[in-house]
């Protein structure tokens, strides 16, 4: 199913999201749009060469993460080819929805710390080595089973 040209849509997107998104979302969306406007291409189980090869290229090109701001136009073409008749169009389909919903669904956290209180802090106010005595205490790792209040 896969063809040569994902591949290098896959690394066109590593190498510059931003361009490759405003290149080929445009395009795809509305050569996709016009192909499935067409009178009778939902009921037909074998569908166009050129509307496949758009909705590949489509689906890895959404797979970055900065393709949300092209949501309105993505939507569009998930409603258009989701429900085809074609088995081919419709899985593509259901892999451009999955790949626009990943990012959506990723968490990522903003900083790498494992305390409240900003680094910045003098020590005067807050010790960090109590923050890192109470883990070990709690976790008892190499410090036997004795909790003394700090």
């Amino acid at each position: 199913m896969f063809s040569f040209s994902s591949f290098f849509m896959f690394y066109f997107i590593q190498t510059n999201a931003t361009a490759t998104l405003k290149k080929f979302v445009p395009r795809c969306c509305s050569v996709i749009g016009h192909l499935t406007s067409v009178e009778g291409v939902a009921e037909e189980e074998e569908v166009d060469g050129q509307l496949l090869w758009n909705l590949q290229i489509l689906s890895e090109v959404v797979r970055s993460s900065g393709s949300l701001q092209y949501k309105d136009k993505l939507i569009a073409a998930i409603n258009s080819t989701i429900h085809l008749k074609c088995k081919e169009a419709a899985t593509l389909g259901a892999i451009l929805l999955e790949h626009m919903l990943r990012p959506l669904a990723k968490i990522c956290p903003m900083e790498w710390r494992s305390v409240l209180v900003d680094f910045g802090t003098p020590p005067t106010e807050h010790l960090f080595i109590r923050e890192i005595i109470v883990y070990f205490l709690t976790a008892r790792v190499g410090l036997g089973k004795t909790r003394r209040p700090l």
